[in-house]
């Protein structure tokens, strides 16, 4: 019988073919016109025609969140969370709607608890 190799990661396609993405490596998914823009934490950037609702459904959903209809964001690189906007320290602000606001928050009290429970 033989063995399937589970590999971290999705698989996408794009202009040029499939592009596989390692979950640790995105850091913002940006939907916009049809387009699904993936940011990598190194800048680079995909993009992809597949909605965002299919790559959030395809990510780990312990690390991402998706904050607003159009915004995917990886809640290991959030910054700082105000009314509504959570700030990415190398992207900038990213809009959070308001009927997602408290389950953000929720989320990244836990992060943080994790994280200081890890210590």
């Amino acid at each position: 019988m033989k063995r399937l190799l589970k590999i971290p990661g999705i698989w996408l396609l794009d202009s040029s073919g499939a592009v596989k993405i390692d979950n640790d490596d995105i850091a913002l998914c940006h939907h916009y016109r049809d387009i699904t823009i993936i940011v990598y934490v190194s800048g680079r950037r995909t993009n992809v025609q597949v909605p965002l609702k299919r790559v959030e459904d395809k990510l780990c959903s312990k690390k991402f969140f998706r904050c607003h209809r159009n915004y995917l964001v990886n809640l290991n690189r959030a910054g700082k969370l105000s009314d509504d906007t959570l700030t990415l320290p190398w992207w900038g602000p990213v809009p959070v709607s308001r009927r997602r606001r408290n389950k953000l928050k929720i989320k990244l009290e836990r992060l943080a608890d994790r994280r200081k429970n890890s210590f």
